[in-house]
């Protein structure tokens, strides 16, 4: 199956642990990337609050903190759902990241670009056909 990635950007991060919820009854491995340094406040507790949801329900949790947005598709692989956590500027600075890793294969353990990751933002439409 493949996995759950979700990036969580620095701000409010709304909804997280719903889709935690959603991926860990689907039997899910489930990745959360915390962008930046320190992790924020919002990042700290959705990330105890997933652990708390993953140990109810026997599922997996990779729960990785990655300083630069740059690093983000190192930490994906061929067929990830990737979600995105962010809004505004940042929402848009971490897909553009997410495409152009996935375009180039970089041969450091990123996507290629013959992958068929999903993007998404949150909860909405994938964000491969938003503006």
């Amino acid at each position: 199956m493949p996995r759950t990635v979700l990036i969580l950007g620095t701000g409010s991060l709304a909804d997280v642990i719903g889709f935690v919820e959603r991926a860990a009854r689907l039997g899910a491995e489930i990745v959360m990337l915390s962008l930046g340094y320190p992790a924020s406040h919002e990042q700290q507790s959705s990330v105890s609050q997933a652990i708390a949801v993953v140990a109810e329900t026997h599922s997996g949790l990779d729960a990785v903190l990655v300083p630069d947005v740059e690093d983000v598709p190192r930490h994906l692989l061929p067929d990830d759902s990737v979600a995105v956590f962010a809004t505004g500027l940042e929402r848009r600075t971490i897909e553009r990241v997410v495409r152009r890793g996935l375009a180039q294969d970089s041969g450091t353990g990123g996507a290629s670009s013959s992958a068929s990751t999903s993007i998404r933002s949150g909860f909405s439409s994938r964000a491969t056909s938003a503006s």
